[in-house]
């Protein structure tokens, strides 16, 4: 017969048995651990990049500033002067421009235009007292003008205009100026005749 004897003890084992929690706090410990390890020196690379980004913007400040120093101690004020007048010179050039235009409008008349050009003159009129209320075209050369006026010295500016647009290409005749209308205005109608149309 064989008798056996167990020495083996538990308390004594090293190999003992870790609980759970422990095994899941360990896990857990270690993943941020590995994470802090990895993710630091990314961090770290940031961080001096915002650092250099804000050094290199305070010195573009800088610059900046000492460009528009710079440039305002060394700004020539008869270069100032000198820009303002050029640029005056150019709206002089731009009116006087369109006030050559318009004088070789009135020096050209209407000799060998169009009623095309005629009704363009008038409709580009500005007299804020008259108002063409009726157009008629009559034998090929005579316009036919009616409206209202706010008095008789308005249309007879506005005469003045035809006049001085047509030389002597054009003639105004029978100019009707009829009395005060329930609206206050005065009637007018006049016959617009162009010599040379074609």
């Amino acid at each position: 017969m064989e008798q056996r004897v167990n020495l083996y003890r538990p308390e004594l084992d090293i190999r003992r048995e870790i609980p759970i929690w422990a095994r899941l706090v360990g896990t857990v410990g270690a993943a941020i651990l590995a994470g802090t390890v990895l993710w630091w020196p990314e961090w770290i690379t940031a961080q001096r990049l915002h650092q250099e980004v804000a050094r290199q913007q305070e010195t573009v400040s800088t610059l900046t500033a000492s460009l528009a120093e710079l440039t305002a101690a060394h700004r020539d004020p008869e270069l100032e002067r000198l820009e303002q007048a050029i640029a005056a010179m150019e709206q002089d050039r731009e009116v006087l421009g369109e006030a050559a235009e318009a004088l070789e409008t009135v020096r050209g008349g209407l000799q060998g235009a169009s009623f095309a050009a005629i009704l363009e003159f008038l409709a580009k009129q500005r007299v804020p007292e008259v108002w063409v209320q009726r157009l008629t075209l009559r034998d090929g050369n005579v316009l036919f003008i009616e409206g209202h006026a706010l008095t008789p010295g308005d249309v007879a500016t506005y005469v003045d205009l035809l006049e001085t647009y047509a030389g002597a290409a054009a003639t105004v005749r029978d100019l009707l100026i009829r009395g005060e209308q329930e609206d206050r205005t005065v009637a007018f109608s006049l016959e617009y005749e162009a010599h040379g149309i074609q």
